[in-house]
This record gives C-alpha cells, sequence and structure tokens, in this order.
C-alpha cells in the first residue's frame, strides 16, 4: 500500500510541475509578444520618400541651373553593392529617394548626367513595375525642370516589367526606344 500512495504523490508532483512549467512559458510568451508590439510601436518611422507628383517636383531642385544636366541615364543596380554613385535611387517598392549628390548638385559620374539607379534583385537586372513607373514619373519630371530632350534619357541594361502606356509622354516606355548614342 506504501508504494501506491508514493507513486500518486510523484504523479501529482509531476502535474505540479507540469502546470508551473506552462504558467511560466504562457507568461514568457505574453511578456515577449508584448515586448515586441511596445518595441514595433515606438520604432522611429522611416525616411520620407517621394510617392507623389508634388513629392517628385520637391526632390527636383528648382534652383537648379538648366544648362547643368543635358541627360539621364539610367541603371540597374543589386543591393549592397559598394560605390553606387548616383543622384536618385528607386527602391523595389517604388520609392525615390534623392542623395546627397543630387541635394549638392554634385557630378556622379560623367559631367551633366543625372544618374538613377533602380535597386533590382540579386544576380539580376529585373525591376518591379512600381519601380518603373516611379522613374518614368522622375524622368518627366526632370526633363521639365532641367529642359532635358528624349533623346538624351538612356535606358541600358534594364530588364523592366511589359507595362502599357495608352498615352505617349515625353520618356520612352522601354529600352528599345531610347538607344544609347
Amino acid at each position: 500500500m506504501g508504494t501506491a500512495k508514493s507513486h500518486r504523490s510523484q504523479a501529482l508532483e509531476a502535474m505540479q510541475r507540469n502546470k508551473r512549467m506552462a504558467r511560466t512559458l504562457g507568461c514568457l510568451v505574453a511578456s515577449m509578444t508584448l515586448g515586441a508590439a511596445l518595441l514595433d510601436w515606438f520604432q522611429p518611422k522611416r525616411l520620407p520618400a517621394a510617392t507623389t507628383r508634388t513629392e517628385l517636383m520637391s526632390i527636383v531642385n528648382r534652383d537648379t541651373p538648366r544648362a547643368t544636366w543635358r541627360s539621364i541615364q539610367l541603371d540597374s543596380q543589386t543591393p549592397g553593392t559598394k560605390g553606387i554613385v548616383s543622384h536618385f535611387i528607386i527602391s523595389r517598392d517604388g520609392l525615390a529617394y534623392p542623395t546627397s549628390r543630387w541635394q549638392t548638385q554634385q557630378p556622379a559620374g560623367d559631367e551633366g548626367t543625372v544618374r538613377i539607379h533602380l535597386l533590382a534583385a540579386d544576380n539580376s537586372n529585373q525591376v518591379t513595375r512600381e519601380q518603373w513607373e516611379k522613374a518614368n514619373d522622375l524622368v518627366r519630371a526632370l526633363q521639365r525642370e532641367c529642359s532635358i530632350p528624349s533623346d538624351q534619357v538612356h535606358y541600358d541594361a534594364l530588364a523592366v516589367p511589359v507595362i502599357s502606356d495608352p498615352a505617349p509622354t515625353q520618356a520612352p516606355t522601354s529600352p528599345t526606344q531610347s538607344p544609347r548614342r
């Protein structure tokens, strides 16, 4: 009879340990979830990026001498590439960011060329539809503000998505329409 009692007491102790462990793990999960939610709420907001026509116009500096910029070059760059020298970067989700070179009106490579880099997927030159649309908006704004003719817009080795364009625009809608000279 003594062994049956000790067996029951051992089973009872094991159940109590399991309950304590379940409560401890539940508290741990709850505190981690609450902590993550709190950190997400306090996280600083992203840098503002140009998303509308008005914002694009604000990054195209109206004080820029029109004769300074004579052409536009669009290239793809893979994320993390060292030594990217450009005036604008367009992220995969279609947000345009002016670089310090544009803000200070410094050349980025060839004199008189506005360089726009579209971030591509790793080991590719494929850009997203959002990037391509933002690039076309930015190119048109630059052409208008800096008096850059359409034949001076160069899309060398970009793999662009097919986008139907119901109305003709100033900027070419595919790389084959504007070969580099």
